[in-house]
């Protein structure tokens, strides 16, 4: 089984699905369309249901969408302030890389060196202050089913603007690190059967139907690549 061949693969960090995990980790995954099967196949390879959760999440961006347009994800997942941007060369993979920050400070800095190096405008204030001065880009909430398959996590979202995606992930603290995870993402991807690459992940598809004209707009600057089907 998968699960048994897993044993001799590097050891990487557990993923923590709670909002409070540690800072700065760089999260990469590989995303998947949920199929009738998906959850069958994913057990039959030894994956253990570990958590059920629940969660609402909020996105923001400023007037100009300078986050977005970058590839950087601010939002709220019940509450907790996370910021997600992109890491190295997501585009030339099937596995997006993402380095993630959950504290106010070490959002604000990444924002800052952001808006430093496009020569952006931003306030100097604090955190609070500069999140009044956005507003929300999307908002949904999802079911997420977390299992557990060796070191990696495969996550099934549900969420409730009719779309569903599967993600395998792993947690890694290190750049180096990178093509070792791609490889173990990939190899898990392969035995399951899940071989579709550049699959919507939700904000894609939420804005492909909620927000067209900023979807239109990030497929413009090469944020998103993969075609919306009306299919999926």
């Amino acid at each position: 089984m998968y699960q048994q061949r897993m044993q001799s693969a590097p050891s990487f960090r557990q993923k923590d699905n709670s909002a409070e995990h540690i800072s700065g980790n760089i999260e990469v995954e590989r995303k998947f369309i949920v199929s009738a099967a998906s959850l069958c196949e994913i057990e039959r390879h030894g994956a253990i249901l570990s958590k059920e959760s629940r969660f609402l999440d909020v996105y923001w961006d400023n007037n100009n969408y300078d986050l977005t347009t970058n590839d950087y994800w601010l939002r709220q997942r019940d509450g907790i302030w996370q910021l997600k941007y992109s890491s190295g060369a997501r585009k030339s993979t099937a596995c997006a890389q993402y380095k993630e920050v959950c504290d106010q400070a070490s959002i604000l800095t990444a924002v800052r060196q952001l808006f430093n190096s496009k020569r952006l405008q931003m306030s100097s204030g604090s955190f609070t202050e500069f999140v009044e001065s956005l507003a929300k880009v999307a908002t949904f909430k999802t079911h997420r089913r977390s299992f557990t398959l060796g070191s990696l996590t495969v996550d099934v979202d549900d969420a409730d603007f009719g779309y569903q995606v599967g993600e395998i992930e792993l947690l890694v603290g290190d750049e180096a690190e990178i093509p070792a995870a791609v490889l173990a993402i990939n190899a898990c991807a392969q035995e399951l059967g899940f071989v579709q690459e550049n699959v919507p992940g939700k904000v894609e598809q939420y804005l492909a139907k909620s927000n067209p004209s900023l979807y239109n707009r990030l497929v413009n600057e090469r944020i998103f690549t993969t075609p919306i089907s009306k299919d999926i």
